[in-house]
């Protein structure tokens, strides 16, 4: 009885940690993108149906930088990332300079990113090693950063869970 209450407890702590996460599968590293292509799409596994109606309208970004502090770049879509379509074809602007980027996913409680890929404009070539592009990214005040941070929280939610289901077995 108090195994098949623990492992119940267990099941609905993980389920609800990873309910709203999706991991992306595309662009993938070494990907290239191009501005004004029709080949460019974001594929993710996983959905966040867990976050309820804003589920719907996720939005999806263009982040430029290291990983412990990426700089937004532009919003390039809202997904639905509720049910089982997995796949989006996305536009890149055109004011987008060539260079190296990432896709954050704004998904609740933690955002969901690309590995780092490569977009080409041919009437945006990057700047010179050490110049500013001219469209500059700019700072996103309420991004966390891409880094072991966003993974030490998730890792210590579970495990306080874990403390709590064994509190719980002694309790019963």
């Amino acid at each position: 009885m108090k195994f098949t209450a623990t492992l119940a407890i267990a099941s609905t702590v993980a389920a609800l940690a990873s309910a709203q996460t999706i991991q992306i599968n595309n662009p993938t590293q070494g990907s290239k993108w191009t501005v004004g292509a029709t080949t460019n799409y974001l594929g993710w596994t996983g959905n966040c149906a867990g976050m309820g109606n804003s589920s719907k309208a996720v939005d999806v970004e263009l982040v430029q930088g290291p990983p412990d502090m990426v700089r937004y770049v532009t919003k390039l879509a809202a997904i639905d990332c509720s049910g089982t379509v997995m796949r989006t074809d996305i536009s890149v602007p055109t004011t987008v300079v060539s260079g190296k980027y990432s896709i954050r996913v704004k998904t609740t409680p933690q955002d969901s990113y690309s590995n780092e890929f490569t977009i080409e404009n041919g009437a945006a070539p990057a700047p010179p090693a050490g110049g500013s592009p001219s469209a500059p990214a700019t700072a996103d005040p309420t991004a966390a950063p891409k880094n072991a941070a966003s993974s030490l929280a998730i890792s210590s939610f579970l495990g306080l869970a874990g403390v709590a289901v064994a509190a719980l077995q002694f309790a019963l």
